[in-house]
């Protein structure tokens, strides 16, 4: 369950970037290769569809991400609305035909996905009653990330997370953003 909601989480967090950045979802992945070199979000949404991504969000069951995925439902409903496939390998082929590249600036990008991805991982690993360490590792692989979750956080630290979430629950009011806190990311991270 909370691998599929991180990778849901992180989609739709990567439409919320699009719409703050003001640029194409090539534009996008381009500036999160580094932190996700295999699939940044939007080939992430490629492989599986925006049919099965889309889908509805009451299916999981974490309240706190209620509204970052409704938004990232309402982005996909309006895509599928507008003539995009459903299937997978189709939505890459409709943002470079219909979301052109724009003169917009993601350069926040790897901060910016960094910090949700952190913060849903921290709340993820303080639920989980198994080996933290080997979930940690699942999380990174399937997220395709280029490094751990603690190179990650000791790279950014508990300041700019809360800055970077902070500002994004100012202007979105998802509680998705609510940091978990520089005590809950510092003893999670040591760990894992």
């Amino acid at each position: 369950m909370y691998l599929n909601q991180i990778l849901s989480c992180a989609v739709a967090h990567g439409f919320v970037l699009l719409e703050q950045y003001g640029v194409s979802p090539a534009q996008l992945d381009k500036a999160l290769s580094g932190l996700m070199p295999t699939a940044p979000v939007f080939k992430i949404l490629d492989s599986v569809g925006v049919g099965l991504m889309g889908a509805d969000p009451g299916r999981f069951r974490i309240p706190r991400n209620a509204g970052l995925l409704a938004y990232g439902h309402t982005a996909m409903k309006q895509l599928l609305d507008a003539g995009c496939s459903p299937a997978p390998l189709s939505f890459l082929d409709y943002a470079a035909a219909h979301m052109p590249d724009t003169s917009g600036d993601a350069s926040r990008a790897t901060a910016d996905m960094t910090a949700l991805l952190l913060n849903e991982m921290a709340h993820a690993l303080g639920e989980y009653n198994g080996d933290r360490a080997l979930f940690a590792r699942a999380m990174q692989e399937t997220l395709g990330l280029a490094q751990t979750p603690k190179e990650l956080y000791q790279a950014y630290g508990a300041e700019t997370l809360s800055a970077v979430l902070d500002r994004f629950y100012q202007t979105t009011g998802f509680a998705s953003y609510q940091p978990a806190g520089a005590q809950v990311w510092d003893t999670i991270f040591s760990e894992v």
